[in-house]
């Protein structure tokens, strides 16, 4: 906001050539007109000047006189200068910084007191500085020489390495007789386990709490072949949470990749399928033979109620039930007997299956081909 020269002057009970007068003398010299604006500042300063007594009569600034040309101004493509005729731009106006007070004895001593103390700092700082750039120099060296020490060394192993031939590996030492090592039951007596029972109880104990893993790799046999038939003949790796119904011997859960058996689910599915199978073929009694006797109570247990099996160990010789062999060849020589019994018109379904999933299912897919 702001007021005209003109009010202002009315307001002071002057004339519009005394305040411009004023504003002359307290340095506002682009005010020439009664119509000019007065910011609010200025037009306070007007107020108080005109209230207080001037020490000289100021000259009164005619209103109707005007100079012939406006001064030129520095800088001819300044659009106030342009504009309003007499203003001069900031940077060209004389301006005298007022003196400032003087300091004090007492303070100009502290300020020169402490002046000497940041020179003294200074020099301190410079000092450490060029303290620290020796040292850096120093470290530098001594990494270079470390450095040429290395490629030195590099250098003189390569060398050895291609004159010095490696030598031959030392020969192992020979493994002792296994007949002079000391048996399990003897290890069992020394603890006090006197038998089979308690030597087999005390293993179950440890098995179950997982405390003979970390020995499994010192072990050694002197049967390996009686172990290895142990572990195929009295225990099935089962490929499932569960095992199948009807399983009775001990099993271990692995992967179903390595199973000899699947797990319940997956394995009642397949023995429930042959036995659709075979009813939907119309045979209601047929002989199974050759099976292993572990997986016997499984497919006895798993098939339908109304399909009669007789279980055999052998091809046998007499009548078949039903008409119907269901032959399982793995490890046997079969062929003179199913030559009688294909003579004899009795259908013969076979499989040379590793596993029981793998027989089942060669058997159901055997017997869905049309005869």
């Amino acid at each position: 906001m702001g007021i005209r020269v003109r009010k202002l002057a009315r307001e002071l009970r002057c004339t519009a050539g005394d305040v411009l007068g004023l504003l002359q003398q307290l340095g506002y010299e682009r005010y020439r007109s009664p119509e000019d604006m007065v910011s609010d500042v200025v037009a306070a300063k007007i107020r108080r000047a005109s209230a207080t007594p001037v020490p000289a009569p100021h000259r009164a600034l005619d209103p109707g006189r005007r100079p012939a040309a406006p001064p030129p101004a520095a800088n001819q493509d300044d659009v106030m200068a342009s504009l309003v005729p007499g203003v001069v731009p900031r940077a060209q106006r004389e301006w005298e910084k007022p003196p400032g007070p003087g300091l004090s004895a007492p303070a100009e001593a502290e300020l020169a007191s402490q002046r000497a103390a940041i020179r003294e700092q200074a020099g301190a700082l410079q000092s450490e500085r060029a303290e620290l750039a020796s040292m850096r120099d120093a470290l530098e060296r001594e990494r270079a020489e470390l450095q040429a020490a290395q490629e030195a060394l590099r250098a003189e192993r390569e060398a050895l390495a291609t004159k010095v031939p490696e030598a031959p590996p030392e020969p192992s030492s020979e493994e002792p007789d296994a007949s002079e090592l000391p048996s399990a039951e003897s290890v069992f007596e020394a603890r006090g386990l006197r038998g089979t029972d308690e030597a087999e109880r005390a293993l179950a104990a440890l098995a179950g709490a997982r405390a003979l893993g970390k020995h499994l790799e010192s072990m050694r046999l002197s049967d390996p072949e009686g172990w290895a038939q142990l572990l195929q003949e009295r225990l099935v790796l089962v490929g499932g949470a569960e095992p199948p119904a009807g399983l009775e011997l001990p099993h271990v859960v692995v992967s179903p990749e390595r199973a000899d058996v699947p797990g319940a689910r997956e394995c009642a599915r397949a023995v429930r399928a042959l036995g659709e199978q075979l009813m939907l073929s119309g045979w209601v009694r047929a002989t199974v033979a050759g099976m292993p006797p572990r997986w016997v109570p499984i497919v006895r247990e798993g098939v339908d109620r109304r399909i009669e099996l007789t279980f055999r160990p052998g091809v046998p010789t007499e009548s078949i039930e039903g008409g119907v062999l269901l032959l399982w060849t793995h490890g046997g020589n079969w062929e003179a007997s199913l030559t009688e019994l294909r003579e004899a018109g009795v259908r013969v379904f076979e499989s040379d299956a590793d596993t029981l999933a793998v027989w089942l299912s060669e058997i159901r897919t055997a017997l869905e081909e049309p005869s």
